[in-house]
């Protein structure tokens, strides 16, 4: 169990819970700008305080007054072992590869389970041996699609769809 103070407590859920963005949204808003920059520097290069102030301006959307890092490893913002995740962007100012699979206003965090892992994993090994058809295949395909749904297909959209 953590010690009872915030910063223990958020770092206790980052680790082993992962990102909860909405429950992370209403807590920014209680606490306020002041309480994260306390946490921030009284911390700076930590990894878990470099999250929190991260997810804090990405969720406000209001940039917190403390001067960018110049040191330190950069680290992923979510678990990839816990939560799905999307491409990394590398922020500068925090020192973290923003790994969210999303954007601000619509980004579903999605917990790993033993189930979802085993319906991935299933779901690609079928994608995987499916024979692949041709590009030329696909084009005809397409059209024939455009042609019964009364749609008259520019042939670029159709080669840019497949």
């Amino acid at each position: 169990m953590p010690a009872a103070s915030l910063m223990s407590m958020l770092t206790f859920v980052l680790k082993y819970e992962g990102i909860d963005l909405a429950v992370l949204h209403k807590l920014f808003e209680k606490i306020g700008p002041e309480e994260i920059t306390a946490l921030v520097s009284s911390e700076p290069t930590g990894q878990y305080s470099r999250e929190i102030w991260l997810l804090y301006e990405w969720l406000m959307d209001s940039r917190i007054e403390i001067p960018d890092l110049t040191v330190g490893n950069y680290v992923d913002l979510a678990d990839p072992n816990l939560q799905y995740t999307g491409e990394a962007i590398s922020s500068k100012r925090h020192r973290i590869r923003n790994n969210l699979p999303g954007v601000r206003e619509f980004c579903p965090m999605i917990r790993k389970t033993p189930l979802l892992a085993e319906l991935v994993r299933n779901s690609n090994q079928n994608f995987l041996s499916q024979k692949p058809a041709s590009d030329t295949h696909n084009l005809f395909c397409c059209r024939d699609r455009m042609r019964n749904q009364t749609m008259s297909p520019l042939p670029d959209k159709a080669r840019a769809w497949l």
